[in-house]
């Protein structure tokens, strides 16, 4: 199942997108996975050392994804893209970024960094698919790739904390309406 630093990892994450960053304490983590405070301190000494790293792990899978698909076709990239975002509705939780996205301000200087370097990831790479399809003539939209790139993750973000509210079908129908603007 992974080393003690992976599972701390693995659970910070689960419970910053079930409860947010501001909501657990180490106890939340040290309870479940049966070590003591201490071990989490040993590896992540301060929380935003433990938001750091879950951050680093989740851009090594998102560009470990990104990989996965480069040789595709820009449309079978942007529904890799979507379906990362489907995947946490049908587990009930927001993205990452949309997370800490909220608590953004009472977040350390160098854990507000690592956020914005991966929404300026995020950012970067769907703008590249989205100019890549409209230049192939894949997708049809009238904005700048950069501001369709921003619609569609301000969409997903959105989409994941309405599911909460009012039900997956919220999501469904948001990822639907994404895929059907790009024609």
């Amino acid at each position: 199942m992974g080393s003690t630093k992976e599972k701390i990892l693995k659970l910070g994450e689960a419970l910053i997108r079930q409860k947010g960053y501001n909501a657990f304490s180490y106890q939340d983590i040290s309870k479940p996975l049966e070590i003591k405070n201490a071990a989490v301190h040993y590896y992540f000494p301060k929380k935003s050392d433990l938001a750091i790293g879950i951050f680093r792990t989740a851009q090594e899978r998102f560009d470990a994804m990104w990989s996965r698909h480069e040789g595709g076709t820009a449309k079978s990239k942007l529904l890799a893209f979507i379906k990362v975002y489907g995947d946490s509705a049908e587990q009930d939780m927001v993205c990452l970024v949309g997370a800490m996205a909220s608590e953004f301000y009472s977040l350390d200087g160098p854990v507000k960094e690592e956020l914005k370097l991966i929404v300026d990831d995020i950012a970067k790479k769907l703008t590249a698919i989205l100019a890549e399809g409209k230049k192939n003539g894949e997708f049809h939209f009238e904005e700048s790739a950069h501001t369709k790139a921003l619609l569609i993750v301000t969409n997903l973000l959105a989409g994941l904390q309405l599911a909460r509210i009012n039900g997956r079908q919220s999501f469904e129908v948001i990822r639907n309406s994404i895929i059907k603007s790009i024609g």
